[in-house]
């Protein structure tokens, strides 16, 4: 990219082609999870783009690769999916959650009818001992 704007990376520590460049793994869900791009990296080619965009927009770049310019938004669709691939995660996770909180809620609900019923039947009982009691006096 250093070609593209004639000038190094140097303000942006975290990046660099081989550390950015996303590897697919397909027999491994959590290499996925451990190769993503730190925010700084991510934040090193938002404004690469930007400045790419700037750029093209006000005539400065004559002639640029198209190859560059296609790696550099693979990078940031390699952002774009691994956040959506997190949100999925952390959605899938919640919603086992919520699951699991309507299956505690069932449970605890039937207890509680269950007490409810206990408590009747010995306010009930305590009644007729009651009244059988004050019948003997």
């Amino acid at each position: 990219m250093n070609q593209i704007f004639g000038e190094s990376l140097h303000n942006m520590s975290d990046v660099s082609v081989e550390s950015a460049s996303p590897r697919v793994d397909a027999d491994s869900e959590s290499l996925w999870a451990t190769e993503r791009l730190t925010p700084c990296q991510e934040l090193a080619i938002n404004t690469l783009i930007s400045r790419l965009n700037e750029s093209l927009q006000a005539g400065k770049i004559t002639d640029i690769a198209t190859s560059s310019a296609m790696e550099l938004y693979g990078y940031k669709l390699t952002c774009l999916e691994q956040r959506l691939h997190s949100h999925a995660v952390t959605l899938q996770s919640a919603t086992e959650h919520t699951a699991s909180l309507q299956h505690a809620l069932a449970l605890m609900q039937a207890t509680n009818t269950s007490q409810q019923d206990v408590l009747y039947t010995t306010q009930m009982q305590n009644e007729k001992y009651k009244k059988t009691i004050e019948e003997l006096h």
